[in-house]
């Protein structure tokens, strides 16, 4: 269908025209409503077929942007907004040709505060869109507080910490304004009453200096955050400088008086034994080691545990000490002495039917005590013995158990082991039978072999006992063979000639 617009305005001559073709009013009403109605209707027609065309062409999308921060606009004066939550969930509808040009960059969402004072409210929240789009924003609103605001001046120090290098001194620290103005919220700078700057010259051996941010401290010296300071950072410079030279010498430790009678210094420790002293170059050239304050031992008789100071000398300091003194300890023992005992070996436990034969049963022991407890010493209060339990015949060495009075013990003990012999114990001889007989005389048993026992050992200037050892057991003789038994005559009877067996030539 052609719709032509032109129809609607038709010309002078035209609508003469159209007056010869009706011939009352009504019918020429009629006829000009029907022309407007399908003008419209061809209007409405028009415009769904462009819609849908379109809409072919360049259909409509959707995108979700999840996190959109929330911007704060025509923010009132001397007011600073809290928001509940700092970002939303937007969803950006819009045609194709639209969608394009949009992403979380192009999309702002915002709250405007314009007219609003201090409080607590629910704003809603607003998103530029680009034309023809649309935004579905979640949550539609959010909380915000309106805190008022301050500011206040307050005194400005400079705290610093550490210790610099050895040998060098700091001086007091300065700084470019001794005033700073903190704002904030007001519930905040309330709690201000001083700022400081923070410089630590810990090992530092040259000035420190530089721009530095204050910080805010309450009543308490504790830190109050979320203000802000006007001038934001300052400049500190604290002077460090080489003051003295230093050296580092022994300790020399001083004794008074004498222990007790019997007892002696064993050992005498210092802790710290070497020290850093500081102090002007020829003053320091001239010290080479430090006194102690006299430790008194008069008298003692045991370990004396204590603490002394040191002699410092005009123009001399110790470096790095908090105190100026030394730990001390002094060892006191008794005075030992020697001495040569000569004792007997003592046998125990010796087994049944055996005999033991020493090389020697003579023990030389040099003992260490006391000098009173030796002096008091028995020289019966010294034993020395040789435990056989268990041991059979055979040769062996045995050391020798030493039992001593309490406080003495047995540097040396020579010999440290003793040789022995354990033996059988000798057994009788069987007695020998004499035969009578006429003719033959029985022959004469042979002699039995006798033990030569070992000469003892003398030690020069000792007496040495002598070892009382058991013989050697003999062999029995040999029993002469008799054929017949031959009765022992009686004194009285006659003797009677028997056959006697000879010995074969």
């Amino acid at each position: 269908m052609n719709f032509d617009p032109r129809h609607l305005w038709r010309s002078s001559e035209q609508a003469a025209a159209d007056a010869l073709l009706f011939d009352d009013d009504d019918e020429r009403g009629n006829r000009w409503a029907g022309i407007v109605l399908r003008a419209l209707t061809s209007a409405v027609l028009a415009i769904a077929l462009w819609a849908y065309v379109t809409s072919l062409n360049n259909p409509q999308n959707s995108l979700d942007l999840t996190g959109q921060a929330i911007e704060v606009r025509s923010l009132p004066a001397n007011l600073r907004p809290t928001l509940n939550r700092a970002s939303i969930d937007v969803t950006i509808r819009a045609n194709h040709s639209v969608m394009q040009n949009i992403n979380s960059a192009t999309i702002h969402t915002y709250i405007d505060l314009s007219g609003y004072k201090e409080g607590t409210y629910d704003v809603p929240i607003k998103v530029d869109v680009p034309v023809g789009g649309s935004a579905d924003i979640k949550p539609p609103t959010v909380q915000v507080r309106l805190d008022p605001l301050a500011s206040k001046q307050v005194t400005l120090t400079a705290h610093v910490s550490g210790t610099p290098d050895f040998g060098y001194t700091m001086h007091e620290a300065s700084v470019s304004t001794t005033t700073v103005t903190v704002s904030g919220l007001a519930t905040l700078v309330s709690k201000v009453t001083r700022a400081e700057v923070a410089v630590n010259v810990d090992h530092r051996n040259s000035t420190a200096s530089g721009d530095l941010p204050p910080v805010a401290l309450d009543a308490s010296d504790n830190p109050v955050s979320g203000v802000d300071f006007n001038p934001t950072t300052v400049h500190v410079t604290v002077p460090i400088e080489l003051s003295l030279n230093y050296r580092t010498v022994p300790v020399k430790f001083n004794i008074k008086g004498e222990p007790a009678t019997g007892y002696r210094i064993e050992s005498i420790t210092v802790n710290p034994d070497i020290v850093t002293i500081l102090g002007q170059p020829d003053v320091l050239s001239q010290t080479n080691f430090l006194d102690t304050e006299p430790v008194d031992v008069t008298g003692q008789t045991a370990t004396v545990d204590t603490h002394t100071r040191l002699v410092l000398g005009s123009g001399i300091s110790l470096y790095n000490m908090t105190t100026n003194s030394v730990d001390v300890q002094v060892v006191i023992r008794q005075v030992q002495t020697t001495q040569i005992l000569p004792v007997i070996v003592t046998i125990t436990n010796t087994g049944p039917g055996l005999n033991v034969v020493l090389t020697t049963n003579r023990l030389d022991l040099t003992l260490a005590g006391p000098l009173a407890a030796l002096q008091a010493m028995q020289p019966t209060d010294a034993r020395a013995v040789l435990d056989l339990t268990g041991l059979g015949p055979g040769s062996y060495e045995i050391t020798p158990t030493v039992i001593l009075p309490a406080g003495i013990e047995a540097v040396t003990i020579s010999p440290a082991r003793l040789p022995l012999t354990i033996l059988p114990a000798a057994t009788p001889p069987p007695p020998v039978i004499a035969t009578v007989t006429a003719t033959v005389a029985l022959p004469t048993p042979p002699l039995t072999p006798q033990y030569e026992f070992p000469t003892p050992t003398v030690v020069s200037g000792q007496p040495t006992a002598l070892p009382s050892p058991l013989p050697v057991a003999s062999p029995s003789p040999p029993a002469t063979p008799i054929a017949t038994p031959v009765a022992r005559p009686s004194p009285t009877s006659t003797p009677v000639a028997r056959p006697t067996v000879r010995p074969s030539p």
